[in-house]
């Protein structure tokens, strides 16, 4: 599309889709615009018709309720809590550029929130287009690129890894893996259309040498691997099922905390411990290699892959000491 203007409106209207998709799921008033899109069209028409909305929502529910949140709060705050500074920080920069989208049913970190600032901006790229504003444009641009390069793309390609082993198997879940991956495209060819990359982005908050404490624990330990942010992945509730089920044992119910405590203790109390790290050194360093490959598909992401890479590759080393006997049994 080589019309600017064209090609702003567009943008605009897809993250307003996006955002629409994520935050509420697929209504029947929105069927028209999926079809007229044909990948979406296509994947929507995969679904049985029988069932489809009931499918498509249990399916949103388990992707970003139960095993995703797709809020930054969740990669980015040291503790993973929602909402909070990462809220704050991400809405103080849309809204000092006249967005306000904050919602009473989700906090302002959520992804849905996020790309509707995007689509907020971008239209008003595309007003100042029309109106042969290049000053104009270039301001929100500008803007546009302290939303992507200062708060989401610091935490997109780590949701997005996550998000992709987590879908499910099913038509309906491969529906939002469609999704997922236009948001991703889409994101990383606007963000290439905007200028340079940055030959450094902002590092993951410091993690805790947590071994070097006499005093830690397995429910520390749990703590700190299930925290994205300190770890470099986020390890859903299945992940961390898949990690009892191959060293043959269980994996409990809960927060994926407790889950991944009782791993642990079960490790522990059945001599399978080095057996365990060693699968969730296995399993860490698959999302390593999703980051990589995330980055090969979408160079504009490369910048942002690399502290969650280099965050995996710390916690390898902590897991390589841990497959001694474990601090506490």
């Amino acid at each position: 599309m080589s019309d600017p203007m064209a090609l702003s409106q567009a943008r605009s209207r897809a993250y307003a889709l996006f955002s629409e998709l994520l935050l509420d799921g697929v209504r029947a008033e929105r069927t028209a615009k999926l079809e007229a899109i044909p990948v979406l069209a296509e994947a929507l028409q995969a679904v049985p018709a029988e069932g489809a909305a009931d499918e498509l929502a249990a399916a949103h529910h388990h992707l970003f309720a139960f095993e995703v949140p797709p809020h930054q709060g969740v990669f980015l705050d040291p503790e993973g809590l929602v909402g909070g500074d990462e809220a704050e920080a991400v809405m103080a920069v849309l809204e000092s550029a006249g967005f306000h989208g904050r919602r009473r049913d989700t906090t302002s970190d959520h992804l849905g929130v996020i790309l509707g600032g995007l689509s907020f901006l971008t239209g008003a790229v595309a007003d100042a287009q029309r109106d042969g504003q290049a000053t104009s444009a270039a301001t929100v641009e500008a803007r546009l690129r302290e939303v992507m390069d200062g708060q989401l793309l610091r935490w997109l390609p780590a949701f997005a890894v996550a998000a992709a082993r987590s879908l499910g198997a099913g038509p309906a879940p491969a529906f939002w893996g469609v999704v997922l991956d236009l948001i991703v495209a889409t994101i990383a060819d606007h963000r290439a259309s905007l200028g340079e990359l940055p030959l450094e982005v902002p590092p993951l908050p410091d993690a805790p040498a947590l071994l070097d404490d006499p005093s830690t624990g397995l429910r520390r330990i749990a703590h700190h691997l299930a925290t994205a942010a300190l770890t470099g992945s986020h390890l859903g509730r299945g992940d961390i099922a898949a990690l009892g089920r191959g060293v043959d044992l269980p994996h409990g119910f809960g927060s994926r905390v407790d889950m991944l405590e009782h791993v642990l203790r079960a490790a522990a109390d059945y001599d399978a411990f080095p057996a365990a790290v060693a699968k969730l050194r296995a399993t860490l360093e698959s999302h390593r290699a999703a980051l990589e490959g995330l980055a090969a598909i979408h160079a504009p992401l490369a910048p942002w892959t690399g502290p969650w890479e280099t965050r995996l590759r710390e916690t390898d080393g902590v897991l390589a000491r841990l497959e001694a006997p474990p601090v506490d049994a």
